[in-house]
């Protein structure tokens, strides 16, 4: 992908993912990761009971348990664990 945006830009990909780091703060790769996350919370939000395998594709996932892999190391526990939590809270 980023060699893709790279050879669009007339850049190298080091270059790109650098101006990248700088302007968003975050590598290409990591941003990626943050919107599949918001993508699959919206989409778990917008359910009322959430299809996490139907959620995880439509946001861009290998699969169910790479999605869990990656909410459980951006946030600290399971999907289900977070929307049980938030949904106590509010």
């Amino acid at each position: 992908m980023v060699s893709r945006h790279a050879a669009a830009a007339g850049v190298s990909e080091r270059q790109l993912r650098r101006r990248f780091l700088v302007a968003v703060g975050l590598s290409p790769k990591a941003y990626a990761r943050v919107v599949r996350l918001h993508r699959a919370m919206a989409l778990a939000r917008s359910a009322s009971a959430p299809d996490w395998a139907d959620i995880a594709v439509r946001s861009g996932f290998y699969d169910q348990p790479h999605m869990i892999a990656e909410f459980r190391r951006a946030v600290g526990s399971s999907c289900d664990r977070f929307f049980q939590a938030a949904a106590v809270a509010g």
